[in-house]
C-alpha cells in the first residue's frame, strides 16, 4: 500500500516535506501523520526537486536520543503535532538541523569531564561499553516486562541515556579489575529498560491500530486490544468479522422459507412467533436474556417477519452490547477474549470462531 512517509527536507531548515513509501501510521488529531520505520525511511539528496504545494512539517525540538545497532537515532517533536506523534528519526534524517542538534547536545552533555560529542573518543569509549554488555534481547526485555505489570498496567521509569553515560563513565574512571559488579549489572538493566520501553511504546501503536480497525464497524460493544505480558502483537492470521463467512463450497440462504405475522413486535404469548412455529420454545425473556436451558435451539425473527428489528426476539443479529477485550493470556496459551464488564446470566455476548 502506498502511504505518505515523513522525509527530512532540505529546502528549508528543519523541516520535513512528503513523500511515497510503504509505511506505518500514526493517528494524531484525526490527521493521519505518516512515518517509516528506522532506517527504512529515505535519505534526500542534497538538491532535491520539490513540486509546489507540497506538505512539510516543521522539527520544534529534539526530545531525546538512544543508541541502536546500526547507529543513534533522535526523537523528534513535530511542531503543530502531539507528543504521541514524535518519531525516531535516525542520525542522517536529522542532519540539516544541526543548531538544534548542538543544542541538544549542549543541553545533555553527560560528560564528568571532557566532552562525550558523537564521535569523540570518550564518546566511542561509552559506547564500546555498551557492545561489550550486549545489545538488549527480545527475551531480556520480555523478562523486565514481567516485573512492570500490575493493576495500573506497565508501570516502570524509563532510565535518561545522559543518567545511563554518566554511570558509565564513572566506571570507566576506575581499572576494570576495580569495578563494581551490582553497578555493572545497573546499567545493564537500565539499558535494557529503556530499550524495552522504546518497543514497548512501538507495540502500543500497532495495537491501537488494530484496536481502531476492529472497532471501525458498527459494534455496539467496544473491543479493547490489550498485552501486558510480552512484545507480541496481534497475528496476521487473526481475522475480525462482523458477518457469516462461507466456507469453500457452502452457500448461505438469503431469502428464509418462512416468517412470523406478528406486529408489532413478538412475545412469549405470541400465538405463532418462529420459535413456536418450529415448535420450540421462545427463548428470551423481557430483558432479552435467555430463558430456555443452556443448548436449546433458538429460532430468531427474519426479513420475512412482520415484526421490526426492536422485536424481542431478535438478540443476536443485533450485535452484542457487552465490552470485550482481546488479550495476551499470562499462562502461555496466546491470544484470548474476555469481558471488559460484569456480564448477567443469560445475556447474550458474541460469535466466536476459531
Amino acid at each position: 500500500m502506498t502511504r505518505t512517509c515523513i522525509v527530512i527536507s532540505r529546502k528549508c531548515k528543519n523541516c520535513v516535506r512528503a513523500e511515497t513509501e510503504n509505511t506505518h501510521k500514526v493517528k494524531a488529531n484525526g490527521v493521519g501523520l505518516m512515518a517509516g520505520k528506522g532506517s527504512k525511511r529515505k535519505r534526500v539528496s542534497e538538491d532535491p526537486a520539490f513540486e509546489e504545494g507540497e506538505p512539510e512539517y516543521e522539527v520544534e525540538r529534539i526530545v531525546d536520543h538512544r543508541v541502536v545497532q546500526n547507529g543513534v537515532h533522535y526523537l523528534v517533536k513535530w511542531r503543530g503535532w502531539p507528543k504521541e506523534s514524535n518519531t525516531w528519526e535516525p542520525e542522517e534524517n536529522v542532519a540539516n538541523c544541526k543548531q538544534m542538534l548542538q543544542n541538544y547536545h549542549k543541553k545533555c552533555k553527560v560528560l564528568v569531564s571532557g566532552s562525550a560529542s558523537i564521535g569523540s573518543s570518550t564518546y566511542r569509549a561509552v559506547e564500546k561499553f555498551k557492545k561489550s554488555l550486549g545489545y538488549p534481547t527480545k527475551e531480556m526485555m520480555e523478562n523486565i516486562m514481567q516485573t512492570f505489570s500490575g493493576r495500573g498496567g506497565l508501570v516502570h521509569r524509563v532510565p535518561k541515556e545522559n543518567d545511563i553515560d554518566n554511570k558509565i563513565l564513572q566506571l570507566l574512571e576506575l581499572p576494570k579489575g576495580r569495578w563494581d559488579p551490582m553497578a555493572v549489572q545497573n546499567v545493564k538493566d537500565d539499558l535494557v529498560i529503556r530499550e524495552f520501553h522504546f518497543k514497548w511504546q512501538e507495540q502500543l501503536k500497532k495495537l491501537q491500530t488494530s484496536e481502531m480497525e476492529i472497532n471501525s464497524s458498527a459494534n455496539k460493544a467496544h473491543i479493547k486490544v490489550e498485552n501486558l505480558v510480552d512484545l507480541e502483537e496481534i497475528p496476521t492470521s487473526f481475522t475480525y468479522m462482523n458477518d457469516c463467512l462461507a466456507a469453500e463450497g457452502i452457500t448461505i440462504p438469503e431469502d428464509p422459507p418462512v416468517g412470523c405475522d406478528c406486529h408489532p413486535a413478538c412475545s412469549p404469548d405470541s400465538g405463532n412467533c418462529c420459535g413456536k412455529l418450529a415448535e420450540a420454545t421462545f427463548a428470551y425473556g423481557p430483558d432479552r436474556r435467555l430463558i430456555v436451558p443452556v443448548g436449546t435451539p433458538i429460532y430468531e425473527c427474519n426479513k420475512r417477519c412482520k415484526c421490526g428489528i426492536s422485536c424481542l426476539n431478535r438478540v443476536v443479529q443485533n450485535g452484542g452490547t457487552v465490552d470485550l477485550c482481546l488479550f495476551r493470556t499470562l499462562n502461555g496459551c496466546g491470544w484470548g477474549v474476555k469481558a471488559s464488564e460484569a456480564i448477567k446470566k443469560g445475556s447474550f455476548v458474541c460469535e466466536y470462531v476459531g
